[in-house]
């Protein structure tokens, strides 16, 4: 029946790294985690799928020379699917974006290369890599 094949189809996508049919903001942890530098200030949670940036985050406007092709279009592609738009001199997410890794969460918000796992902080200053690499 038709309620068999969509259960079916969405755990096969889920199990294949594509959580299409999943509910963004309930999956994994209630932790938030902030990062933030220059103008960028953004809030967001570690999932089962990846790092989820809270809708309403702010990035900074400017890439670093250093940030690379990766993450500018990284960056290109949040800005062609309206995920991010211009607002007084930052980007700001207009939805709830889910990234594979910690790191494309951070540089997405930071607008240069950067390790997830350091950059990602909870509300007492401890980042990613001391609360969940011990």
């Amino acid at each position: 029946d038709l309620l068999d094949n969509y259960e079916t189809i969405k755990v096969l996508l889920a199990t294949l790294g594509y959580p299409v049919f999943e509910d963004k903001s309930s999956s994994g942890g209630k932790e938030l985690f902030y990062c933030k530098g220059k103008a960028a200030k953004a809030v967001g949670k570690l999932t089962d799928d990846g790092f989820l940036v809270h809708k309403g985050s702010v990035c900074n406007l400017e890439l670093t020379k250093t940030a690379g092709p990766w993450v500018t279009g990284l960056r290109a592609k949040l800005i062609s699917n309206d995920i991010i738009k211009e607002e007084d001199g930052v980007y700001v997410f207009q939805s709830d974006e889910l990234f594979n890794s910690v790191s494309a969460a951070a540089a997405a918000v930071l607008g240069r290369r950067a390790n997830g796992w350091t950059e990602w902080k909870d509300k007492n200053g401890k980042n990613l890599d001391e609360l969940k690499r011990k």
